[in-house]
C-alpha cells in the first residue's frame, strides 16, 4: 500500500514539473530556454510513470525470512492465509506483517500460595513458539505482544493453581511433578491462542524469609539427626561385630580345649598300651641282663639285708675304716 501511494506521488510530481517547466518555457521568451525546458518536461512526465511502475512491481514482490511467517491484510481486514518463508508475487494492495516462529526463552519471577497460604516465589523460564497456522488469528486478536498480554498472565494462573494443590513444606519435594502440572497446564492454556509451548523450568523456588529460615534450621536439625543415627547404626553393627568375634573366639577355645583334651586322651591311651606292653614283656632274666648292659662297674655302697634284716652295711672301702 505505501508503495502504491508513493507511485501515485512520483506521477502526480512529474505531471506538476512538466506543467511547471512548460509554464517557465513560455515565461522566459527565450527560444534556448524553452527547448530545454521542454525536454526536461517531456523527461520528467517519461521518468514519472518509469519510476512509478518500478515501486508498483516492486510493492507486488516481497520476501518472508526464515523463522517468520507473513500475515497479509487487506485495508485493516487479516487474510486467514499466511505466507511461508521465501519470496512471494502478492496483491499490492496487500500488507505483509512479518511474525517470527521461532522458539524464544521468557522468564519471569512469579508469585503465589501454597495450600496453608504460604507465599511461594518461584522463578519460571519457558521456550515457546508461535504456531504457524495460527498466526493471523494471534495478529487479529492480540497483535505482536502476545507474550505480554496472553504468555505471562498465563503462567502467573497456572503457577498459583498447581502450588494451592500442595502445603509449602512438600513442595520442593515435590518439584518434578509441580514442574510437569505447570507444563501441561500451560500448554493446553496456550494453545487456544496459537503459542506452542516447548519446555517449562523451575529455576528456584523460595519461601518468605521466616519460613525460609525455619525450613533451614529444620533441615539442619534432620541432618544432625541423620548423623546421629547413622553413628547408632554403626555402634550397634561395631557391637554386633565384637559379640560376633567373642563367640567365634570362644568357640575356637573350645574346639582348641577339647583337641588337646583329646590328644591327651590319646597320647595317654598310647602311653598305657605302651606300659602295658612293656609289662608284660619284661620277666626276671630281661631285668637281669638290662641291669648287666646298665652297670658301670662300680659296686654298690650299701647293701639291704634281706627280708627279714633290718639293717645297711657300708661296703664302700674308703669309708669303712
Amino acid at each position: 500500500m505505501t508503495q502504491l501511494v508513493i507511485a501515485a506521488i512520483v506521477i502526480v510530481a512529474a505531471v506538476v514539473i512538466k506543467l511547471a517547466l512548460g509554464r517557465s518555457a513560455q515565461a522566459t521568451g527565450d527560444a534556448r530556454a524553452v527547448r530545454t525546458f521542454n525536454l526536461a518536461g517531456r523527461l520528467a512526465i517519461i521518468g514519472g510513470p518509469i519510476v512509478a511502475v518500478i515501486i508498483l512491481v516492486s510493492s507486488m514482490i516481497t520476501v518472508v525470512p526464515a523463522g517468520h511467517v507473513g500475515v497479509l491484510t487487506l485495508f485493516g481486514k487479516v487474510n486467514k492465509t499466511p505466507l511461508g518463508e521465501g519470496l512471494h508475487i502478492i496483491n499490492p494492495l496487500l500488507v505483509v506483517h512479518k511474525m517470527s516462529i521461532r522458539i524464544s526463552k521468557i522468564s519471569g519471577r512469579f508469585s503465589a500460595a501454597s495450600s496453608d497460604m504460604q507465599q511461594v516465589n518461584v522463578i519460571i523460564a519457558l521456550n515457546i513458539a508461535l504456531d504457524p497456522a495460527q498466526a493471523p488469528a494471534v495478529y487479529r486478536t492480540v497483535g505482536f505482544a502476545y507474550v505480554r498480554k496472553i504468555v505471562d498472565p498465563a503462567v502467573q494462573e497456572v503457577l498459583k493453581g498447581v502450588t494451592a494443590l500442595y502445603q509449602a513444606q512438600v513442595i520442593l519435594q515435590k518439584r518434578p511433578l509441580i514442574k510437569a502440572k505447570v507444563f501441561e497446564r500451560l500448554k493446553k492454556w496456550l494453545s487456544r491462542y496459537g503459542v506452542v509451548v516447548r519446555e517449562v523450568s523451575l529455576s528456584n523456588i523460595e519461601f518468605n524469609k521466616d519460613y525460609q529460615t525455619a525450613i533451614e534450621r529444620k533441615q539442619i536439625q534432620q541432618q544432625r539427626a541423620e548423623e546421629l543415627r547413622y553413628k547408632l547404626q554403626q555402634a550397634k553393627l561395631q557391637a554386633k561385630i565384637r559379640v560376633v568375634n567373642a563367640k567365634a573366639q570362644a568357640q575356637a577355645e573350645v574346639e582348641s580345649a577339647r583337641g588337646r583334651g583329646q590328644r591327651i586322651l590319646i597320647e595317654g591311651k598310647a602311653l598305657a598300651r605302651r606300659n602295658k606292653l612293656i609289662a608284660l614283656s619284661l620277666t626276671a632274666i630281661l631285668i637281669q641282663d638290662n641291669w648287666i648292659k646298665r652297670w658301670d662297674g662300680r659296686l654298690p655302697r650299701f647293701i639291704t639285708g634281706g627280708k627279714n634284716v633290718p639293717f645297711l652295711i657300708n661296703i664302700n672301702p674308703a669309708t669303712a675304716k
